[in-house]
């Protein structure tokens, strides 16, 4: 037996400890037996707290989050961005900026003299559709030196007064038609003293100026329509076209249709000009004095007429003109479909 404080082997059947004196009792040297390990085992080593392994589903789970999330983003900016439009300027793959596509482009600008009209503006406008644009309108606008109410020069910017000489007479600031592709524009002052813009100052009297008054000119154009399906602008030369003044004024003139439809109406378009090609008198019910309408176009017409056929051309208005001459610039044709 062994005592239960020194840990001393005693005799067995004791009551005191030999070593240290200790009581020893039955009961207790059992227990201490059971419970006390011998001298000669090693004693027993704690056990090492081990680290517990951090789960991988949480960082997982939260990766996929994360990536749902921003796919999510990116499915919402998807939806969210503007479709492209083919219209607008963009940047080619060759790092080569396109220019902004439009229906009508405005090039070369200038204003020149031309022998029989004067002064001019000359300018191109390219039809980039595959239709023929009708009663185009325009707007000029040039720089001009001014007086003002103090008396003082200034240079102001001022909205020019030009109708359409060619390729057709357009009333009211307007281009009769565009071809498609390139059209070769010339603009004229509208009112027959040339003048094109004016200015009146607060105190003070208007000032007048003419196309040899203008700097820095722009055009711009703006509404027009498509010319109809059944419709098509055929040149006078394409229709044998021909036009006599009598000495009345009245006008008479035949046409031929030289292509494989019928027409119900084929208008004429006339332009009044003087010995020089240039604009001359007036023409028919546009006589005026001050507005040089004298370009505008006379009410001429044929009804219904067959492919190869030749017909006269009437007017229901009393055709009259004082011009010396009277050109024929276009044919505007419906045809019977």
């Amino acid at each position: 037996m062994f005592c239960p404080k020194c840990g001393k082997k005693a005799p067995e059947g004791s009551s005191f400890c030999p070593s240290c004196g200790s009581p020893l009792t039955e009961k207790e040297s059992t227990v201490n037996v059971e419970s006390t390990p011998d001298d000669s085992s090693e004693p027993s080593l704690a056990p090492v707290p081990m680290k517990k392994k951090r789960s991988k589903r949480p960082l997982i789970a939260a990766v996929a989050i994360a990536l749902v999330a921003v796919g999510g983003f990116m499915c919402i900016r998807a939806l969210a961005a503007p479709k492209e439009d083919p219209h607008v300027a963009k940047q080619a793959e060759s790092g080569v900026e396109e220019e902004a596509y439009e229906d009508l482009e405005v090039s070369g600008i200038k204003a020149d003299d031309e022998e029989g009209l004067g002064r001019c503006v000359k300018l191109t406008v390219t039809n980039n559709t595959d239709e023929i644009a009708r009663n185009v309108e325009i707007t000029a606008t040039g720089d001009f030196e001014i007086v003002d109410e103090y008396g003082d020069k200034d240079k102001t910017q001022l909205e020019m007064t030009l109708s359409c000489w060619s390729p057709g007479y357009g009333t009211g600031g307007t281009i009769a038609y565009l071809m498609p592709g390139e059209n070769e524009v010339v603009l004229l002052a509208e009112k027959g003293d040339g003048t094109v813009a004016s200015y009146t100052p607060d105190n003070g009297d208007e000032q007048k100026f003419g196309l040899e008054d203008a700097s820095d000119i722009e055009i711009e154009t703006g509404g027009w329509e498509q010319l109809e399906q059944n419709y098509d602008i055929l040149t006078p030369e394409e229709c044998d076209l021909t036009i006599d003044i009598a000495p009345d004024g009245k006008l008479s003139g035949t046409i031929t249709n030289n292509t494989e439809d019928r027409w119900r109406k084929a208008e004429v378009f006339l332009r009044a000009e003087d010995g020089n090609g240039g604009p001359g008198g007036a023409l028919l019910k546009m006589a005026s004095d001050d507005l040089r309408t004298s370009f505008s176009y006379a009410d001429v017409y044929a009804e219904y007429v067959k492919p190869g056929a030749t017909v006269d051309l009437v007017s229901e208005v009393g055709a009259r003109s004082e011009a010396p001459r009277a050109e024929a610039i276009y044919v505007l044709v419906e045809k019977d479909v």
